[in-house]
């Protein structure tokens, strides 16, 4: 189970949860409540589908970053950086 708190737009909560969880566990997820309405009644019988943004193929695009609800300032500076280049992310895990 993963979850997202704190965004002002409940879109944005669900996207980020899906791909937090997606990254976590290298899985597809579903999302199974959002604020206080449960969305499935059984997610076992329910298809999983990856979050776009993790399944990302193609030319940079900084909307494309995982995990933010717009592209933070380091995302769009590294269109603009010099080649070679290289970015990884990872799932923020609180301790």
């Amino acid at each position: 189970m993963f979850f997202w708190i704190g965004q002002s737009v409940l879109k944005n909560a669900e996207l980020l949860a899906l791909e937090a969880c997606g990254l976590l566990y290298n899985a597809a997820c579903l999302t199974v409540a959002a604020d206080d309405a449960l969305r499935v009644s059984d997610p076992f019988g329910v298809e999983r589908r990856t979050a776009q943004r993790l399944a990302s193929q193609g030319p940079y695009r900084p909307d494309m970053v995982p995990l933010f609800a717009s592209p933070p300032n380091e995302a769009l500076e590294y269109a603009k950086m010099r080649e070679p280049k290289a970015m990884a992310i990872r799932q923020w895990v609180r301790k």
